[in-house]
């Protein structure tokens, strides 16, 4: 993983770029549409690494869903029209795929069930890899965790 800053009129703008990402032949990195999380104070990373694109990170929270008893495109805010009541980790399933936070405490949750799940789904190893990385960050340092 690289992290760079880029200041533009005063704004500062994070990128997290994973290794091996593709770049051009002139050298300069190709940006992919997808989700990045990060954990970050000031101008501090403990953690910044590429999820998925969106529609992988998709794919993943549909499958882990499945494997937790439900299905995402019956519940409010997908494609249905299901209240979020009693499913788990609601937290994680009902967020934005691509701007926001989710809490230091919100992240100790999914990380006990992401362990878990884990090696049952093992199609989504490098997903549940990043998301359990970016949760450890986030509880050690009692700092949220940021998609975007």
């Amino acid at each position: 993983m690289s992290y760079g800053l880029a200041t533009a009129r005063g704004l500062k703008i994070s990128v997290f770029l994973p290794r091996g990402e593709a770049s051009g032949r002139d050298g300069l990195a190709l940006y992919f549409m997808g989700l990045d999380l990060g954990v970050v104070k000031g101008d501090e990373v403990f953690f910044g690494e590429r999820m998925s694109s969106y529609t992988g990170f998709d794919d993943f929270r549909q499958a882990w869903a499945r494997l937790l008893s439900f299905d995402l495109d019956d519940m409010q805010g997908f494609a249905g029209t299901r209240p979020w009541t009693t499913e788990p980790l609601q937290c994680f399933f009902d967020h934005s795929d691509c701007d926001g936070e989710i809490s230091w405490q919100d992240a100790e949750q999914i990380l006990v069930q992401a362990r878990r799940d884990a090696s049952k789904l093992p199609d989504f190893d490098r997903a549940f890899g990043v998301l359990i990385r970016a949760c450890e960050a986030a509880v050690a340092h009692k700092l949220p965790i940021s998609f975007c």
